[in-house]
């Protein structure tokens, strides 16, 4: 286990590069001098599973998941994996030709994204559409006012659902086989949403089947909405590293909730005047509720925190990993 989680945070690390820029000659090829005075556009070396040279043909190509830019200021080349975003369109081997020319060489990376050049990088999607946050590489996507209730409506009405079954039949699953089953599923789905797009497009290489054994194995770990739901842009303004924050903050809500149930529950041992008067007007529920869970929730509150952070061990490692 150790040795495969090794591997894991080793294929799934960015890798930065960084080439001097010969106009002459395609990117990431160099001019070599010649002693009759003339010269050759050489590879100096490739990167596996990163970039490729092809030199009888002088191009040279990017694998899917990678990002490569020019520096006009600095005249250099930067190459790096990419974790939010790549290129749409790739031979089946899964590696983007990049052009001849290194001037062309934003232009040519940016627009197969969607994306405008700002900076180094091509920050910025176009014609007002913006990253969706429901997408392997958050795709540029139209945007819509009432995407943001969809967003909250998907992401928090499912966390809410795990949250009472946590709570009210307090599963164990920190021991046993459920305890192996879950850790294979958040490793799972760690696996894929890192490794599998940098290779090759995900409609293409994820089928119906995949997808539905993916977001089984997600439903532990408040990821099943990456596999099955539809994109979507909450603002053209959004920048790609605001999606990290908002998962971030998904992930933390089941643990404010059960902060906050276990909070009002103590203001009402308290008579804490305006949480018993809120808990009159649902007397039934709170009666059947208070009988089931109350009495126990002092004792099994550390065993609530520890199921839900197996459960969401999946989101805090990816997040942890960017």
């Amino acid at each position: 286990m150790a040795a495969s989680l090794l591997h894991l945070l080793v294929t799934t690390t960015a890798v930065a590069c960084i080439a001097k820029a010969v106009k002459e000659c395609p990117p990431w090829f160099e001019w070599v001098n010649t002693s009759d005075s003339s010269g050759y556009c050489d590879c100096p070396s490739e990167l596996p599973n990163f970039i490729h040279c092809d030199e009888r043909n002088q191009r040279s190509s990017i694998s899917q998941g990678s990002c490569i830019f020019y520096n006009r200021k600095e005249d250099t080349i930067s190459a790096t994996s990419c974790l939010f975003f790549f290129p749409a369109h790739a031979t089946k081997n899964g590696m983007f030709t990049l052009p001849a020319n290194v001037s062309e060489l934003n232009s040519v990376v940016c627009g197969n994204l969607s994306r405008e050049v700002k900076g180094p990088m091509c920050g910025r999607c176009t014609n007002g559409t913006g990253p969706s946050v429901y997408s392997i590489g958050t795709e540029c996507v139209p945007c819509s006012p009432i995407n943001i209730f969809y967003y909250f409506l998907l992401q928090y009405l499912p966390s809410m659902v795990m949250f009472l079954i946590v709570i009210i039949f307090r599963p164990n699953i920190t021991s046993g086989p459920m305890a192996n089953y879950v850790l294979f599923c958040n490793f799972s789905v760690i696996y894929f949403r890192l490794n599998l797009w940098i290779f090759v497009k995900p409609h293409d290489a994820i089928t119906n089947v995949a997808k539905a054994a993916l977001t089984l194995s997600a439903v532990w770990s408040f990821d099943a909405l990456l596999f099955v739901s539809p994109h979507l842009c909450i603002s053209h303004h959004m920048e790609e590293f605001y999606i990290p924050f908002l998962e971030f903050v998904a992930t933390l809500y089941p643990f404010v909730l059960l902060l906050l149930t276990y909070a009002v529950i103590e203001m009402h041992r308290k008579n804490f005047a305006p949480v018993v008067y809120l808990w009159r007007l649902f007397s039934r529920v709170y009666v059947q509720f208070y009988r089931a869970w109350d009495p126990k929730i002092i004792n099994d509150s550390s065993l609530c925190i520890t199921v839900l952070f197996v459960i969401c061990q999946a989101q805090l490692s990816y997040l942890a990993g960017i």
